[in-house]
């Protein structure tokens, strides 16, 4: 868990992208005891990506989203084929970053399509931690 802000004497933590059981220890600072412990069950948070469902090469594009809006998430167009493990390898500069705190939104994509070939895409709703998709959209790229 990481640590984002402190306000009013409260801790706000960003959890994990990952669903699962985990658990919440408070530590006291210097040493080690933990004065309490609590388990947090944290579920697969939602988003959504609306993309046309054609677009032709070189085409300027509205990608509509919603989701988390941490800091790092981001949409990007991979091949639909590109398994979400490899998708860095073959694309990390088309998409856009999600701007931070904003849910939703609708973003004018301008330079995604100038390099792509024709075929199968998907625009994928990533986080910004541990690079999860959250939704994705698929988008035919024509000549």
């Amino acid at each position: 868990l990481i640590r984002m802000k402190q306000a009013d004497g409260r801790f706000y933590i960003r959890v994990p992208d990952l669903p699962g059981q985990y658990e919440i220890a408070y530590f006291l600072n210097p040493g080690s005891r933990v004065v309490t412990r609590e388990p947090l069950t944290i579920t697969r948070a939602s988003a959504s990506v609306d993309a046309p469902d054609s677009v032709k090469v070189g085409e300027a594009f509205d990608v509509t989203y919603s989701g988390p809006a941490f800091s790092g998430d981001r949409i990007i167009i991979a091949p639909a084929d590109t398994p979400d493990e490899k998708m860095w390898g073959w694309n990390a500069n088309y998409g856009f970053f999600v701007k931070q705190d904003e849910n939703v939104g609708t973003y004018r994509e301008n330079q995604s399509t100038r390099n792509l070939k024709p075929g199968n895409y998907e625009a994928r709703y990533v986080t910004g931690l541990q690079h999860i998709v959250l939704a994705r959209d698929s988008i035919i790229v024509t000549e």
